[in-house]
């Protein structure tokens, strides 16, 4: 579990999960299995509010999702993630953007379209400075503006930063 480290508290959320699946029936069991609802139910719902205790990770991490608007493109989608994989070279506080093997932003699998976000992006930092800085970069306000807004639906946007 990441905890957000509150640098955009009117639009981030206060924790999430990463969990991995290798196929779709393991994502399909788990998501429905007793263990992992009681779990949800006794353990993580209740701890769910933010708490005192000190992180001491090193990296900061951004990790922000989006839905697509419907009737995207590919070439829409492709040059989406482009300019967003681009950012690492043109804006130099971000250490590392997260993609897949295929040099891809993650894209859901679509096995639960009503709920789940399109794409994930995960944009890595040295410090708290470094996303600062990143959050109002120019270049990165140009790739928010000119590429992800008119791609995704507005208000969908996810996102919070964590120490890794």
């Amino acid at each position: 579990a990441h905890r957000d480290l509150g640098l955009d508290p009117e639009r981030n959320h206060d924790m999430m999960f990463l969990v991995k699946f290798d196929t779709v029936e393991d994502y399909k069991a788990y998501s429905t299995h007793p263990a992992h609802m009681e779990i949800m139910r006794t353990i993580l719902l209740p701890i769910l509010e933010p708490d005192d205790s000190p992180l001491s990770m090193s990296t900061v991490t951004h990790m922000v999702s989006f839905k697509l608007r419907e009737g995207v493109s590919e070439e829409t989608i492709n040059e989406l993630t482009a300019k967003c994989l681009s950012m690492k070279d043109s804006i130099p506080v971000v250490k590392e953007i997260q993609a897949s093997s295929l040099g891809r932003v993650h894209r859901d699998l679509g096995l639960d379209p009503e709920r789940n976000q399109h794409i994930l992006l995960l944009v890595s930092f040295d410090d708290v400075e470094g996303y600062v800085n990143y959050a109002s970069n120019l270049e990165h306000l140009s790739v928010v503006e000119n590429f992800i807004r008119p791609a995704t639906v507005p208000g969908s946007r996810s996102a919070m930063q964590f120490k890794w």
